[in-house]
């Protein structure tokens, strides 16, 4: 399975609207099945399409994107892209 990956958490410049936005471009721009995860503080305004996850340590800060590398968030079969905001 291809997992399509970003990381929101408060305080920061960018929306659940923005995440919004990445999924439905990425949706609309590519014609394989993959599944959009989103790591946030809160689901707050996420699509339903868009897969909501805790995140896995809270730095407050970009040090958010090392848990990234945990295997347990993901199968080995899977491809992951992660996707800056």
């Amino acid at each position: 399975m291809i997992k399509i990956i970003c990381i929101k958490w408060d305080g920061r410049d960018y929306s659940a609207e923005d995440v919004n936005k990445l999924y439905r471009g990425i949706k609309r721009n590519t014609s394989v099945d993959f599944s959009f995860v989103c790591f946030a503080d809160h689901p707050r305004g996420l699509e339903k399409e868009v897969e909501y996850r805790p995140l896995p340590v809270s730095l407050g800060s970009w040090y958010n994107k090392i848990a990234l590398y945990n295997k347990e968030h993901y199968n080995s079969e899977d491809q992951v892209f992660f996707f800056d905001l």
